[in-house]
């Protein structure tokens, strides 16, 4: 026995499983997908990309420090120890706990411009050589701060 329906435009009686109404050639209504069929294919796309990101092979995360150091080239590490060994020449540069120390001598600029850019400049090579953006606090002879770095705010003057 053939199931049969009638015809959403001229509303002759057509088969349900006939892809087209043979009298005027309107083709079958599109099927609704249900709200628990969109959940769980959204599921099936998010599980699968945890997935892929969990299980890739050789993918690193850009946020560990050995990730980040490979993303810059020989030269701008090179640059960068350049950058610090001409720093060092004026100011002394130091760890203490996890964050970097720079008191300089009274050799470094004087206007605030030059200032940004030489803290800037030791941010950004601290950053190159080391892969992990950090705090550095820099101070002026007597022990004045005049400058600090850090990973959510940049660089920017006292």
């Amino acid at each position: 026995m053939v199931n049969l329906k009638p015809c959403r435009d001229c509303g002759q009686q057509v088969s349900t499983k006939a892809p087209t109404c043979p009298h005027c050639g309107v083709g079958a209504p599109p099927t609704q997908v249900t709200l628990s069929e969109c959940v769980t294919l959204l599921l099936v796309i998010v599980v699968g990309v945890i997935l892929a990101v969990i299980l890739v092979p050789g993918s690193d995360s850009p946020s560990t420090p050995q990730a980040i150091a490979r993303t810059y080239t020989p030269e701008q590490r090179a640059a960068s120890q350049e950058v610090m060994a001409a720093a060092r020449t004026l100011c002394n540069i130091y760890e203490e706990a996890s964050h970097l120390v720079v008191e300089c001598g009274w050799d470094i600029p004087t206007t605030e411009r030059d200032l940004l850019r030489f803290a800037t400049a030791i941010a950004d090579a601290d950053v190159i050589l080391t892969g992990n953006p950090r705090s550095i606090y820099y101070y002026l002879p007597g022990g004045t701060e005049f400058a600090k770095a850090d990973p959510l705010r940049g660089v920017r003057l006292r």
